[in-house]
């Protein structure tokens, strides 16, 4: 799932980790609740495997929130 717009996520001027890397751009975004991972430019970078892709869809399709079913439950609460 890609619209090919930027070769790296980072340089989409209007993405958060655009933001978050300290591009310069108005758009002020709330602090993360969790910490992020290490490397974490490098994994947003990544393709999403075929059972990423279909879990994905498959939040779209239902309106759930994208993640595991742990934190799927806590947020819908």
């Amino acid at each position: 799932m890609s619209a090919n717009v930027v070769k790296k996520a980072q340089d989409y001027r209007w993405g958060s980790l655009y933001n978050w890397l300290g591009g310069d751009t108005a758009i002020e975004l709330a602090p993360w609740s969790l910490r992020r991972l290490p490397h974490w430019a490098n994994r947003v970078n990544q393709a999403m495997t075929k059972k990423e892709q279909e879990a994905f869809t498959r939040s779209i399709n239902r309106g759930v929130p994208f993640g595991s079913q742990q934190w799927t439950n806590e947020t819908v609460k």
